[in-house]
């Protein structure tokens, strides 16, 4: 279970974009801004920036895909901005494009 409401699903919300996003954009770059990331055995870890101190974040950067397990938070690049930014899928789109304008 990602977290996602049912406006995440991209089954009728631009796919190509939402993949070019995926498939270009960093995860470990995007939860840099928000959290410093230290090289671990299971990947980068760092303070959630989530919940803060009281919790561990993990990235993925193979498979583009971070977990805390203290706040249960999981996800793609995409999940990651829509849930620290408090965003729909269409802001979050929005928000990619323009800060990340060289994909």
């Amino acid at each position: 279970m990602t977290g996602f409401s049912e406006e995440y699903k991209p089954n009728n919300l631009m796919p190509a974009i939402i993949e070019t996003i995926k498939s270009n954009l960093s995860l470990e770059e995007v939860v840099n801004e928000y959290a410093l990331l230290f090289d671990s055995i299971n990947g980068l870890i760092g303070q959630c920036p989530f919940i803060g101190c009281t919790g561990s974040i993990v990235v993925d950067s193979i498979n583009s895909y971070f977990h805390c397990d203290s706040c249960e938070r999981n996800g793609d690049v995409l999940s990651f901005i829509m849930e620290i930014e408090n965003l729909s899928l269409r802001e979050t789109i929005k928000v990619i494009l323009s800060r990340y304008a060289g994909l």
